[in-house]
């Protein structure tokens, strides 16, 4: 499954959480597409698969889905990444409330699991 990723800075708390989740795409092999400005977070400790970096302005239309790390702002921004592709947006919460990024930590590995088994197909 072809995804992009985006995502805004994080604290050291939120790492081992950020790694999770890219752990868990990895399991998967998942091709990875992450933006530009996530990518300047991410370290090798935390992403070890391979993965291309894009442009909020590059044509993203080979993407499957687009998983949004973050709050309600990122998730907005990621919107504007991929325009009007149509593409599905999961929204991963990393802050309080979320009304948009409605998968809490808590929902991710279940979420991203029923991603990968078909559940949202």
């Amino acid at each position: 499954m072809r995804i992009a990723v985006h995502g805004k800075e994080f604290n050291r708390a939120s790492a081992p959480f950020i790694g999770h989740i890219f752990e868990i795409l990895s399991q998967h092999k998942a091709e990875l597409s992450i933006s530009s400005k996530f990518s300047k977070y991410l370290t090798r400790s935390i992403i070890k698969s391979d993965y291309q970096v894009y442009h909020p302005e590059t044509d993203l239309g080979n993407i499957e889905l687009f998983i949004s790390i973050g709050g309600d702002g990122t998730l907005l921004e990621s919107i504007i990444h991929i325009g009007k592709s149509e593409i599905p947006v999961l929204g991963i919460n990393t802050g309080r409330l979320g009304f948009l990024a409605t998968i809490s930590k808590d929902e991710t590995t279940k979420a991203l699991q029923n991603l990968f088994d078909g559940a949202y197909t």
